[in-house]
């Protein structure tokens, strides 16, 4: 089977976001098979991805059997850019009817399916190609876009970002969805749905770490360190802010460690409040904490920082909302609360070790045994074989 997979982002290798590891992870089992993954990125000039200065490379041969194309143009950083100011529903289309939407089209060659991350340019590839066309969904973007932005004109591009859903839906042959949630949400205009959820490399679970030395962040050793991991997106900064605003309802041996970009934009005198921005060695920092928190009250999809925390043995705090997409059993696996309870079940694992220690490995094994991409991209591959099977 071969696959062309179009992705929106400016890349997918390495994968060290959560929108990145499931770009990447969904075709791992592809890669170990017969199969050959043309991963195409729509990239740009002014968002390119460099490492120490340097311009990664336009293609590179990730496996023998996956190549990734790395599409630099300005063209494709006006929609990401139109898309920050509040408007995400014009660009696109107007990007894919230039020379741009060619060059996509010119990616499909001898494609037995073709797969987008982005409602945009599935309708595209449906509309412009007869191959099979999959839009792999993320989360129900424009819920994403309403909960994160407000007014009467955001609930004008809201509504029209939901019309650019539904024609993916509706013109594309399967919809891959995180939760079930939201592939009930899709069915109403899909033919086909599969549920398939977030996950995480095996390796990150079975991989050892050396925590980072606490003396980085002027953390001491005898503290108690609960971390929240989150990039600078919208729910993520809405927890960040709330946990720091909040964090003097504990006693001062706890020490909250804001981990990613969500820190930044967070301004506190709190000497038990630390912010790191974006972090190099993810592993390591988490290594450095004794509790995880995900107090998440908005957003799309589901938080795959929820299996960074179990593949890294953390004893989890999540609110209902933010383990949703995930089948784990509270009080075994993580502690769910709300967010008037939140802080009373900080406290409560903090001061009890064996409960750390139970929620740790549960929620490890769980992460193991249900969520590896490894597993989770066989399940995408039998659903392909099946899916284009049956429309043969």
């Amino acid at each position: 089977m071969n696959v062309l997979q179009v992705t929106a982002g400016n890349r997918a290798y390495p994968p060290d976001t959560g929108g990145y590891q499931r770009t990447h992870g969904l075709m791992l089992s592809f890669t170990e098979s017969d199969d050959f993954v043309h991963r195409y990125c729509c990239s740009g000039i002014l968002a390119t991805y460099h490492e120490e200065g340097e311009l990664l490379e336009e293609e590179v041969e990730l496996t023998p059997a996956l190549v990734e194309k790395r599409h630099y143009s300005i063209l494709h950083d006006i929609p990401k850019i139109v898309g920050h100011l509040g408007c995400p529903v014009f660009a696109w289309p107007a990007t894919l009817k230039s020379w741009v939407g060619d060059r996509i089209v010119e990616q499909v060659n001898e494609a037995d399916v073709v797969m987008a991350d982005s409602p945009h340019i599935a309708v595209f590839l449906a509309e412009n190609t007869s191959t099979p066309t999959v839009y792999s969904s993320h989360n129900i973007e424009y819920e994403r876009y309403l909960s994160t932005n407000d007014g009467w004109l955001s609930k004008s591009f809201g509504n029209r970002y939901r019309r650019v859903e539904e024609a993916a839906a509706r013109k594309s042959d399967l919809v891959v969805c995180t939760t079930e949630r939201d592939c009930d949400q899709f069915s109403k205009d899909a033919s086909a749905t599969a549920v398939i959820p977030n996950g995480i490399a095996g390796e990150r679970i079975t991989g050892t770490t050396t925590p980072a030395p606490r003396a980085k962040y002027d953390i001491p050793d005898d503290g108690v360190v609960a971390t929240f991991l989150g990039s600078d997106y919208g729910p993520n900064v809405e927890a960040a802010d709330w946990l720091a605003e909040n964090w003097s309802k504990l006693d001062e041996e706890y020490h909250l460690l804001i981990l990613g970009d969500s820190g930044d934009s967070i301004e506190t005198e709190q000497e038990n409040v630390h912010t790191t921005g974006y972090v190099e060695d993810l592993q390591a920092a988490l290594a450095m904490a004794d509790i995880a928190l995900n107090p998440i009250f908005s957003g799309g999809g589901s938080n795959v920082k929820l299996l960074d925390y179990f593949a890294a043995e953390l004893p989890v705090v999540s609110t209902p909302f933010g383990s949703r997409g995930f089948e784990l059993e509270a009080g075994e696996d993580l502690l769910l609360a709300e967010k008037a309870d939140f802080f009373g079940a900080i406290d409560r694992l903090g001061s009890d070790e064996s409960l750390r220690r139970r929620l740790g490995t549960n929620g490890q094994r769980s992460a193991a045994e249900n969520y590896t991409w490894e597993s989770l991209s066989a399940q995408l591959r039998a659903t392909f074989a099946e899916t284009l099977t049956m429309q043969s």
